[in-house]
């Protein structure tokens, strides 16, 4: 296997897991919302934003819909989630031969039913819904993923990424929970 070719399932497999992981927690986050005080809602939201995407967005924690703006659908956010998932097509596109042509077009459809999102249309509906829809997406592109790819050196590749970004992830949230580590 070339390892441009093991790079790309590495990267698009992290960044789908991140893709996941941020929709999770936008959705557990959002319907949380509703039995917190303002004060308590503003200090989870800090943590949310510090485990995205650093202190970039923390101007935007007395705001749930503005937070979640930068964090989900703000293209300039390198972490937001429309980003990891345009990261992730343009990986495998770069492996498509490598792919099944379901993966590839289930993952396609995802990306081109997020780019039409607003935060508007969102807020219309109930926003954790939004994000629950996407994760169930990401399941059923992971279910895709693991019975139409054969289990040979890319799969272990693209299982790799996944699992290290989500060791990442997961780490990185309980540090800023315990406190351990700075939001920044």
């Amino acid at each position: 296997m070339l390892s441009r070719v093991a790079d790309s399932l590495y990267w698009m497999s992290r960044y789908l897991e991140r893709a996941e992981h941020t929709s999770r927690l936008l959705a557990v986050k959002l319907e949380s919302m509703v039995e917190q005080s303002r004060e308590d809602a503003e200090a989870s939201w800090l943590r949310v934003i510090a485990a995205l995407s650093g202190e970039e967005f923390a101007e935007d924690a007395h705001d749930p819909f503005a937070a979640t703006q930068a964090l989900a659908l703000d293209r300039f956010n390198r972490s937001s989630l429309v980003n990891s998932l345009r990261f992730a097509r343009d990986n495998a596109r770069q492996v498509r031969e490598q792919l099944s042509t379901e993966v590839w077009e289930h993952l396609n459809r995802l990306y081109l039913r997020l780019q039409t999102v607003t935060m508007d249309g969102i807020r219309v509906h109930q926003p954790a819904s939004f994000f629950r829809d996407v994760m169930e997406d990401l399941y059923t592109l992971g279910g895709v993923t693991y019975t139409t790819l054969h289990h040979g050196e890319g799969w272990h590749f693209l299982e790799l990424g996944r699992f290290i970004e989500r060791a990442q992830l997961v780490s990185r949230l309980v540090d800023i929970h315990v406190g351990i580590a700075s939001p920044g």
